[in-house]
């Protein structure tokens, strides 16, 4: 029997103009605060050239690559807010942090939504992080999203312009998981940017060997 969610349109690429999260950042005195991101336009991707190698190291060239920038929305296309609770830790960096997400609300509630992951960073004072560029790969990649990379949903970031501050407040990462960085601690942070992506299978176990079955489906990928 076919439900109300299998009767409505997959969630397109480019139909968010917002993300709000809940369950990462907090006031000075420890109270959770919704973090409201809006839509960004993404970094321009580079690609790294070896020239020559010199006695203490490798020269690189970089050269900017083509990114496939969304058009922006015509009169009648519908524009959707995303509420997302942050769930599990999935893996953390001293660049950044994924975790799985709860979908809260879609408004308007036209679209299906797939399940998702967030890689989030927190950024510096202009609004241009670390994830910028990688949300501009994604543009360069855009017709292998689904097929060989996970869809990528939008880049959003935002900065506080006033005196306040937020805190980054992470849920605690498992027993097994490595220290790494400001991602493991109740952080100060002006601005923060996210990546919205596609859930793909589970995340793979941290320290344990691939199996056999996780082998050939990526062989099959190529």
């Amino acid at each position: 029997m076919a439900t109300q969610r299998d009767s409505l349109p997959p969630l397109a690429l480019t139909t968010l103009r917002s993300t709000r999260l809940f369950g990462v950042t907090t006031d000075k005195g420890g109270q959770a605060l919704a973090l409201d991101l809006p839509r960004a336009r993404p970094g321009k991707p580079k690609i790294n050239y070896q020239n020559s190698p010199y006695f203490f190291g490798i020269k690189y060239s970089a050269e900017e690559i083509p990114v496939n920038v969304p058009s922006d929305p015509l009169p009648g296309d519908v524009r959707a807010t995303l509420d997302l609770k942050v769930g599990n830790l999935l893996w953390r960096n001293e660049r950044h942090a994924v975790y799985d997400v709860e979908v809260l609300r879609l408004d308007p509630p036209v679209f299906h939504v797939p399940p998702l992951v967030i890689k989030l960073a927190i950024s510096e004072a202009e609004g241009r992080g670390l994830l910028s560029e990688e949300a501009g790969m994604y543009g360069h990649i855009e017709k292998l999203q689904g097929v060989v990379a996970p869809r990528c949903y939008g880049y959003f970031s935002t900065t506080d312009e006033t005196d306040a501050m937020w805190f980054f407040d992470p849920p605690p990462a498992p027993p097994t998981m490595m220290y790494w960085g400001i991602y493991a601690q109740r952080t100060a942070c002006k601005g923060m940017e996210l990546l919205l992506l596609e859930k793909v299978g589970e995340h793979l176990p941290f320290g344990k060997p691939v199996t056999q079955q996780v082998e050939d489906d990526l062989r099959d990928m190529q």
